[in-house]
């Protein structure tokens, strides 16, 4: 625990973090979330989370918790979708400069 809360204690003095409390209006927007259906147990967190952030105008929200999807009000995205699609190209490319490298040495 003590190592933990120091940890969290360097991310709250970083000049570039801000924590977000609850805005005026704030209760009005999770009420609307906590009554849709299937917001239920721990998603009634993950709407805590998501009325936070619409309460306060996040433009989108990087997760890969696909119970925010229950919250289309925030946008959000999955900050790996497609990285082993962007990686299997990147490595057959770098593949393919080393096949045509060595093709060249062999034929110079």
């Amino acid at each position: 625990p003590d190592e933990a809360w120091a940890q969290l204690d360097a991310w709250m003095a970083a000049p570039s973090v801000r924590l977000l409390a609850e805005p005026e209006g704030f209760d009005i927007v999770l009420a609307e979330f906590v009554r849709r259906p299937r917001v239920r147990g721990a998603v009634v967190h993950d709407a805590r989370v998501a009325a936070l952030c619409v309460a306060h105008g996040v433009e989108r929200l990087l997760t890969r918790d696909r119970d925010f999807a229950l919250f289309p009000e925030l946008p959000m995205r999955d900050p790996f979708a497609g990285y082993g699609a962007r990686r299997a190209r990147r490595d057959v490319g770098d593949a393919g400069r080393s096949l045509g490298g060595r093709h060249r040495m062999a034929s110079g």
